[in-house]
């Protein structure tokens, strides 16, 4: 948890006030040609919501952003959660992040008008970085210089999920 800490800084979070969980489990290895197994991420899903009385899951979509396999399992868990479970349908309310183009996707805070124009006809939540904001997560991606390719540094940069972030409500 050291290196965690130690690259988060920048983000301002103390570890009581950390909004996310953080899981390290040996069999599923980050990797985006390993698919993790639904069933397990499901596990651990429910074991949280249950020990912290979660009611909100914000979570990639059924591409995964970039076609990530280790997100769109991460989506295929929670999407199975949600079709199973009595809780997850009446209690939980799942968010998806909105995977764009690689052309919207790269047009970096440039496609703030062509997500307002289609916001207008969905119901869908936009987030917006403040300048500010999308300096400190950047400061906290460059923390890790081991997994810093050059497209990673194309995405710290030029990347729209740096500024603005659509997410929409997963229907059944």
């Amino acid at each position: 948890m050291y290196v965690f800490w130690t690259n988060y800084q920048p983000l301002n979070w103390s570890e009581g006030s950390m909004p996310f969980a953080v899981f390290v489990v040996r069999n599923l290895p980050d990797s985006p040609e390993i698919d993790w197994d639904p069933v397990v991420i499901a596990k651990y899903v429910e074991q949280q919501v249950s020990a912290h009385s979660i009611n909100r899951i914000v979570t990639f979509d059924a591409y995964g952003v970039s076609g990530h396999r280790n997100h769109v399992s991460v989506f295929q868990a929670i999407q199975m959660l949600q079709r199973n479970s009595k809780k997850f349908k009446t209690e939980i309310e799942v968010l998806v992040l909105k995977s764009e183009s690689c052309f919207m996707k790269y047009l970096s805070i440039f496609s703030l008008p062509f997500i307002l124009i289609c916001h207008l006809y969905t119901s869908s939540y936009l987030f917006l970085s403040s300048p500010l904001q999308v300096l400190r997560t950047q400061r906290a991606m460059v923390k890790h210089w081991s997994q810093l390719l050059w497209f990673r540094v194309l995405h710290i940069l030029f990347s729209q999920y740096m500024f603005i972030n659509n997410v929409h409500v997963l229907e059944e």
